[in-house]
């Protein structure tokens, strides 16, 4: 894979609710083999107060499971570092949880719409701010 993007909640509601910008970033990811890495705690955190009817929910994990998406789950390290993180930065568990994947993938951009809540767990994360 060439390139790719970390997501974070805020890019995962756009996702979900159909955003052209998101749903174009994923047929391009698709087409050129880009990365999609989605942490899970920002998928969860996308979706809360969502409305996941039946429809809707089916039309979600169609969309992550395009070929381009990485679903990062959090093992026991992972955990105390990402609790680390959010308890140094004072940010949530789901923006620490991006923020830790985006320090152990230098180079690769976040999607979102908040990138002064990354910066706050570390300054020189990537962002690419959505539209």
């Amino acid at each position: 894979m060439i390139g790719g993007y970390i997501l974070d909640a805020t890019a995962i509601r756009q996702l979900a609710h159909g955003n052209p910008y998101m749903v174009a970033r994923v047929f391009y990811a698709v087409e050129s083999v880009q990365a999609l890495y989605v942490p899970t705690t920002a998928l969860a955190a996308g979706l809360v107060g969502f409305d996941l009817s039946a429809t809707r929910r089916e039309q979600v994990e169609q969309a992550l499971n395009a070929p381009a998406f990485t679903i990062h789950d959090l093992d026991r390290s992972a955990a105390l570092a990402v609790a680390e993180i959010a308890t140094m930065a004072q940010v949530d568990i789901a923006t620490a949880h991006v923020a830790h994947i985006a320090l152990r993938r230098p180079g690769l951009p976040v999607l979102t719409t908040q990138p002064a809540e990354l910066h706050k767990a570390n300054p020189t994360i990537e962002t690419e701010e959505l539209p």
